[in-house]
C-alpha cells in the first residue's frame, strides 16, 4: 500500500507540473495576442486602393465601370477608369473588398482585394476580350507570365530552357 501512495503522489505532482506549464504557456500566448492588439493600433488609419486596367494586348482600358463592395456586399463606391485605365480610391477602411469590373467588349471580372491601414493596395488587372476561347486565354496568360519571368532574369538572345511552358507542363 505504501507503493501505491508514492505512485499516487508522483502522478499528482506530474499533473500539477503539467497544469502549471500549460498555464504559463497560455499566459505567454495571451500576452502576445494582447501586445499585437494594443500595439497594432499604430497602423490604424485609412488605406487606399490603386488599380491599373489593361486589355490582353497591354493597352489601358479607359471608361471601365468599377464597383467597390465591402465585406457585407454593400456598394461603397462606383466610378470609371480614367483615360490611362487607372482607378484610385483614398480614405478606405481596412478590410476586404470585392472589386467588380465591367467594360463592353470584355469579360467582366470580380476580384477580392484586401486594404491595409495606412497603406496603398496596388493592383493591375488584365481584361479578356468577350467571346474568346477560355482555354486559349488561359494558355496565353501562362505563356505571357513565363515570358515576363524569363525576360526579367535573362538577356536577349539567350536560348529558352527546356522548362518553357507547353500544354503538357504548365508551371
Amino acid at each position: 500500500m505504501a507503493e501505491e501512495t508514492k505512485h499516487d503522489l508522483l502522478i499528482k505532482r506530474i499533473q500539477i507540473s503539467i497544469g502549471i506549464l500549460v498555464g504559463i504557456v497560455s499566459l505567454v500566448l495571451g500576452l502576445y495576442n494582447v501586445k499585437n492588439t494594443v500595439f497594432s493600433k499604430q497602423g490604424t488609419g485609412p488605406g487606399a486602393l490603386s488599380l491599373v486596367l489593361h486589355g490582353a494586348e497591354g493597352r489601358p482600358v479607359p471608361g471601365a465601370r468599377i464597383e467597390l463592395l465591402n465585406d457585407r456586399n454593400v456598394l461603397v463606391a462606383a466610378s470609371e477608369t480614367d483615360a490611362s485605365g487607372r482607378y484610385q480610391r483614398q480614405g478606405m477602411e481596412a478590410g476586404n473588398y470585392s472589386l467588380k469590373v465591367n467594360k463592353t467588349g470584355f469579360e467582366p471580372e470580380i476580384v477580392v482585394v484586401g486594404v491595409r491601414p495606412k497603406d496603398t493596395t496596388e493592383l493591375t488587372l488584365v481584361l479578356r476580350m468577350a467571346g474568346g476561347n477560355p482555354v486559349q486565354s488561359a494558355l496565353e496568360e501562362v505563356g505571357a507570365d513565363w515570358i515576363k519571368r524569363w525576360g526579367a532574369t535573362h538577356g536577349p538572345g539567350e536560348a529558352k530552357p527546356s522548362d518553357a511552358p507547353t500544354p503538357d507542363n504548365t508551371p
